[in-house]
């Protein structure tokens, strides 16, 4: 199924982003480490990246100092 894309493939990121910085609140991550540490396939990164944006326009995650 590779190449297919759910239509709410971003939610399925959102909820191991949110546990993700909850339990590490003081270790700021750009988009790939993050994506690397929550083991995101290369093909589901844009996935990844739409629930990062996402959640920053909803105002639930932050940019920190240096966009982290």
């Amino acid at each position: 199924m590779r190449g297919k894309k759910s239509p709410n493939a971003p939610d399925q990121w959102r909820q191991s982003i949110l546990e993700y910085i909850a339990q590490h609140p003081d270790r700021p991550l750009k988009g790939r480490p993050l994506a690397r540490l929550l083991s995101v396939p290369d093909e589901q990164y844009a996935d990844f990246r739409q629930a990062v944006r996402d959640l920053l326009d909803a105002g639930e995650v932050v940019l920190g100092p240096g966009r982290r």
